[in-house]
């Protein structure tokens, strides 16, 4: 069976990450623009973080010709990261929440559950995404073209218009946590 979470004093769960969304007040403060501008500006600290640390970690880093090429490991190094987190963050709102929108046999509900989902935690995933996607889009005009060209530019014009648009309108949280988990 199923072992229920329990209460460890007022209000805090053993779920960390239920607990922390829980006392953030994210769904009462409406749009989480704390938490868009910390996950910008800790994606923008990564990058400038990972030249200074893949040159003495790795080898293969030093190898590397020109600066181009630096620019482009150290954008997927913090890509790379951020995938991970999402796939881990979405797959965990699966876990927690699915059964309320897919329902027991995982089926989509015929009130279009899936649709009108959001809560505090999906909110901050999807600000956090944002904050990836806003940091990206301002390394690839900065470096572009050689960090990608056109069609990265309208991958993350795209995903950044999603992401706003689903945040403001509280809807679609599961179809487009699920579109930015797929991108690992």
């Amino acid at each position: 069976g199923t072992v229920a979470k329990t209460d460890v004093c007022a209000g805090w769960t053993l779920d960390p990450l239920r607990t922390t969304m829980a006392h953030a007040d994210v769904e009462r403060s409406g749009w989480p623009h704390s938490i868009l501008i910390c996950s910008t500006f800790l994606h923008a600290l990564l990058f400038w973080t990972t030249r200074r640390l893949a040159r003495k970690a790795c080898t293969s880093y030093a190898k590397l010709q020109d600066e181009p090429e630096r620019r482009n490991w150290d954008s997927r190094v913090v890509s790379t990261i951020h995938a991970g987190f999402a796939v881990w963050a979405s797959i965990w709102l699966y876990r927690n929440e699915g059964d309320r929108v897919f329902g027991k046999l995982g089926m989509i509900q015929a009130d279009d559950e899936i649709f009108r989902y959001h809560n505090a935690t999906s909110q901050a995933l999807m600000a956090t995404s944002l904050g990836y996607f806003s940091y990206d889009l301002v390394v690839l005009c900065t470096y572009y073209p050689r960090l990608g060209g056109m069609d990265f530019l309208c991958h993350h014009i795209t995903a950044i218009f999603c992401l706003v648009l689903s945040l403001a309108t509280k809807k679609g949280h599961f179809i487009v946590l699920t579109a930015i988990a797929s991108e690992m």
